[in-house]
């Protein structure tokens, strides 16, 4: 059975770094800062409403803290999915 070909990445600043499909050296790493971004992003968006004025009593921060929950899990699950068929492969038939 051949390896799978190499994937072309294209980061943000304009460099590019080619990573083979199941390469497990850096794998960790992004799953890492996935589960990372994702809490931050969740924690921002709780604490940007609080700052704000969004969200005024604790009730509401309570319903504003789980929904910012609910989106933070959405994302490091679809991040994690996403991590997994890279690192795997997709099953055969995709």
């Amino acid at each position: 059975m051949t390896p799978p070909p190499p994937v072309l990445a294209v980061l943000p600043t304009g460099a590019s770094i080619v990573v083979r499909q199941g390469s497990w050296g850096g794998d960790r790493r992004w799953r890492f800062f996935d589960v990372y971004v994702c809490y931050h992003l969740a924690n921002g968006l709780a604490t940007g409403a609080m700052a704000w004025g969004i969200t005024v009593t604790r009730a509401a921060q309570r319903r504003w803290n789980l929904c910012c929950l609910a989106i933070g899990v959405a994302l490091a699950a679809a991040g994690t999915a996403a991590w997994a068929a890279f690192a795997f492969g997709l099953p055969r038939g995709w």
